[in-house]
């Protein structure tokens, strides 16, 4: 490393090329490397209006010699950290969500941002590798540790791989690693490879994300992903649960408008563990079957189909195998928490017989000396009331007087 500040003769050569790359760089203080390239301190790039990329300390790669005969073409950046401090307009009509998530608007600005800077990236490509990636949306913040990212420009669209390790967005459970790539053109990125894994898990697929009006499709199945990483996000207060889920669907719609939103698919759950869920400690719950209002041990839960359109889910059929309690139920998932399921199932005869006295007469009996049960289940997220059917009253009422 030679101590050199570039200074005026540099920056000429940068400016004689593309007379915006200077106005894109804030210099203060840059040192030059003889096998080729550049450290830069306090680097800081604006390609588009609301988009500043900033790095603290890069190196960035580029030939020389192409630089002395006026083509500015960089080859790679290496740096420690990245920051892309991204701000879209409020107003726009893409942003539609209650939550953080890349929208229509966000995919055609990243198109916007590449198109940019595609006059000083090299005819292979550009590699960018940092320890630590910082994504600022709106002041809505994600971190990627350790990520690479090649991208290489063909016809006027861009094929990007990207290779990440842990991810942070509290509460986001964002995967331990990811492998994908992108091909974006005018219109939409073809996400060609998704390969996302958490701890024992892994979701892959494919698809299209399109731009404006135009709707997007994604192809995904999980395979043995695990619950207990997404409980922030999506289970009220002090609840827990524990276990694996799979599955298939497809999705389509505008990401920014879930009311576009259709999804078809199947999924199911094995080994699962609910702990302190509004549902165990409803007073019908708890006084039915008190021996698993604090922690419910279900082998399995399957959903064989299930279907996603206006906001609401359908599901015709879902199947609670808990040993001792086989449940099916039926009915809605309204979003965002609005539950309305019909229940019918039975208790087996060693948990039967450890139910209170009143509850045992409630239930008609099996043919394997346990009860079944019917009740409707309503409510949210964070409250549900389960309501028997009114026959139980009167199973009650005509087995108290036997």
């Amino acid at each position: 490393m030679i101590p050199w500040p570039v200074g005026l003769p540099v920056r000429m050569l940068l400016e004689i090329n593309d007379s915006q790359i200077s106005n894109h760089l804030n210099w203060d203080m840059a040192l030059l490397q003889p096998s080729g390239g550049l450290v830069l301190t306090d680097l800081e790039i604006t390609p588009i209006e609301g988009l500043k990329i900033k790095t603290p300390l890069a190196r960035v790669r580029f030939s020389w010699t192409n630089l002395l005969l006026l083509r500015t073409r960089i080859e790679g950046i290496d740096s420690k950290e990245i920051v892309l401090d991204w701000t879209l307009p409020k107003t726009s009509p893409e942003i539609n969500l209650d939550y953080a998530a890349p929208t229509e608007a966000h995919i055609a600005e990243a198109k916007k941002a590449l198109d940019a800077l595609q006059k000083v990236i090299a005819t292979n490509g550009i590699s960018i590798k940092s320890s630590r990636w910082i994504l600022a949306i709106n002041n809505d913040t994600l971190t990627l540790h350790d990520p690479a990212l090649h991208a290489t420009l063909n016809d006027s669209c861009w094929t990007i791989q990207l290779n990440s390790g842990n991810a942070i967005r509290k509460p986001w459970p964002l995967p331990s690693t990811l492998q994908t790539t992108l091909v974006l053109s005018d219109t939409s990125i073809h996400m060609t490879s998704l390969d996302a894994c958490w701890n024992g898990g892994c979701l892959v697929g494919e698809g299209t994300l399109g731009m404006g009006e135009k709707h997007s499709k994604l192809s995904l199945e999980m395979k043995d992903i695990p619950l207990e990483p997404f409980g922030e996000l999506a289970l009220p207060k002090k609840a827990h649960w524990k276990g694996k889920a799979r599955g298939k669907f497809n999705w389509q719609g505008r990401i920014a408008h879930p009311d576009s939103w259709r999804v078809e698919g199947s999924v199911s759950m094995h080994n699962v563990e609910f702990l302190h869920w509004p549902f165990q400690r409803e007073s019908t719950f708890s006084n039915f079957v008190p021996e698993l209002s604090e922690k419910l041990s279900i082998a399995k839960i399957d959903v064989p189909e299930f279907k996603l359109q206006a906001g609401k889910v359908t599901i015709d059929s879902l199947h609670v195998d808990a040993g001792d309690l086989e449940a099916v139920a039926k009915g809605t998932w309204t979003f965002p928490e609005r539950l309305d399921f019909r229940l019918t199932g039975s208790i087996h005869r060693d948990l039967y017989e450890k139910l209170p006295h009143l509850t045992r007469l409630a239930l008609p009996k099996t043919n394997d000396g346990g009860g079944s049960f019917k009740a409707t289940l309503s409510g949210t997220f964070a409250w549900q009331a389960i309501i028997p059917d009114p026959e139980h009253y009167g199973t009650a009422l005509r087995n108290l007087f036997k």
